[in-house]
């Protein structure tokens, strides 16, 4: 904190940090603590030998590198002045304290505070939670520069203010394990992307009528990141778009109207002909049946289930098979790039959610399958700062070898599940591989998701189902301390 304020003093002339500020510098990546980030004091910069004088009448109880002036009401204790007045010294309001320390022409640092206890030394930080004792009895000593130095209260202390890695920090500074899968890929705040955006955002923040440059570059990155035969990209806008653009692919190619949706799958529109079947053998007996399926929708990932032969009934009538990798690509489960090698499948569609938060979704397919798409129909360019932010990632996924990351961690974190569920009925199942992991509860622990909160923040919308879905980046002190808390809570159960 003092690099930053001197940073800006040199700049400015003088600066200051401001009271009552929660300080993610002094946040704890253990989300069981509560930090202690409530600023009760004032840092500034300052020219060095400028006056000091007392701002009230009092005595000067200690005096040297920690002064304080005791008056009737208030005590003040400052650091960084140059005093050379004896202890107990009785002074007036507007009497010289002493200078600023510091070298002629250089700037000095101040570390003010008022306390209403004349024998207490008050902190420099308390804890969000004895925001209001502490407050009361440490009042800011903005007066004491000539301008506001207050912060004003977040009005939203509870939600989340910081990003970085697998962490969430809110306004108060307190942290969470965000396990959700909506944290950026790579994790949050990583310089690499904040690099590039930055430096495409200045060379061009606008899609034009063709494909820029990034979003060629992003083009050729994933056709090797591709199955064989994959080989045809499109860029499209979120799941929605990419669910739409696979069926209309699907329907051209084979002229058939009917789309087969494997248990699991996710529907956000209305689809006259899909067909939402509630089993393997289902789909099977449907397939069989009918003469017009064009394709069948199955997840990247998912319960473990035997679709050879509804794939080759399916091949049989030309129909395709269409996979939804929105959460399980890039190296997420481990072993493998793509979640559909789990399962041994070779689709001929497969759309993707974007490698960081804020990348573009896209489509692989075979180069025929594009064919019957119109050109006028095709997706439009993409934003070259979108697709620098992809590609970012995607070196950091590689280059910080993420996907072995999460091979390690995820096998650590699965085995000590695992463990749980030998010692604890609570937990009747623990599925999953890298990290993305299901932990399926019995009836008596069907509000551990809740009881995590707000420390360990998880995917819960699934009753007595927690399924955990951290960035790649995510730590083994992370996973070991996210399995010592669901031991903790399963203990009182």
């Amino acid at each position: 904190d003092w690099k930053l304020l001197a940073h800006i003093a040199r700049e400015t002339g003088r600066a200051s940090t401001r009271y009552g500020e929660y300080r993610l510098s002094k946040s704890s990546t253990d989300p069981q603590q509560e930090p202690e980030s409530f600023a009760l004091h004032i840092d500034a910069c300052i020219p060095a030998r400028m006056p000091a004088v007392a701002p009230f009448a009092g005595t000067l109880k200690t005096a040297g590198p920690h002064l304080v002036l005791v008056g009737r009401d208030l005590t003040l204790h400052v650091e960084g002045l140059e005093c050379v007045l004896a202890e107990d010294t009785e002074l007036a309001a507007g009497d010289p304290l002493g200078v600023i320390a510091g070298a002629d022409n250089s700037v000095g640092g101040l570390r003010l505070r008022f306390c209403l206890d004349p024998d207490l030394v008050p902190p420099l930080f308390c804890k969000p939670t004895e925001v209001g004792t502490w407050s009361r009895l440490c009042p800011s000593p903005s007066a004491l520069l000539g301008i506001d130095a207050n912060t004003p209260a977040p009005r939203y202390p509870d939600q989340p203010a910081r990003g970085w890695r697998e962490y969430l920090f809110d306004a108060t500074g307190r942290s969470a394990l965000d396990l959700t899968g909506q944290a950026p890929l790579i994790g949050y705040g990583h310089p690499r992307l904040a690099a590039a955006t930055y430096r495409q955002t200045i060379l061009l923040n606008r899609a034009a009528g063709h494909p820029s440059d990034a979003e060629e570059a992003l083009r050729a990155q994933l056709t090797e990141l591709a199955p064989e035969g994959l080989s045809h990209v499109f860029f499209v806008s979120g799941r929605t778009g990419a669910l739409d653009l696979a069926l209309r692919l699907a329907r051209g190619h084979t002229n058939k109207r009917g789309i087969i949706g494997l248990p699991g799958l996710r529907m956000e529109r209305r689809d006259p002909d899909f067909f939402a079947v509630p089993s393997v053998g289902t789909a099977t007996d449907m397939i069989h049946d009918l003469n017009d399926v064009a394709a069948l929708l199955a997840k990247g990932y998912g319960e473990p289930a035997n679709l050879d032969e509804s794939l080759t009934v399916l091949r049989q009538k030309a129909g395709l098979l269409i996979v939804d990798e929105t959460g399980t690509g890039y190296g997420r489960l481990g072993h493998h790039t793509w979640g559909f090698s789990h399962r041994g499948l070779a689709p001929d569609i497969v759309f993707v959610d974007g490698p960081d938060g804020g990348a573009p979704s896209f489509l692989m397919t075979r180069p025929e399958i594009a064919a019957n798409l119109p050109s006028d129909q095709h997706p439009p360019a993409i934003c070259p700062v979108r697709a620098a932010s992809a590609i970012a990632a995607l070196d950091v996924i590689r280059e910080e070898q993420m996907r072995e990351n999460t091979r390690e961690i995820g096998s650590h974190l699965k085995t000590r599940l695992e463990s749980l569920a030998e010692r604890f009925p609570a937990i009747s199942a623990v599925s999953g591989s890298g990290l993305l992991l299901v932990i399926d509860l019995a009836e008596e622990a069907a509000g551990l998701g809740e009881r995590l909160r707000p420390g360990i923040v998880a995917d819960i919308s699934t009753p007595r189902r927690l399924v955990l879905r951290p960035p790649l980046c995510f730590s083994r002190q992370s996973a070991d301390g996210l399995a010592d808390r669901i031991e903790a809570l399963l203990s009182e159960i």
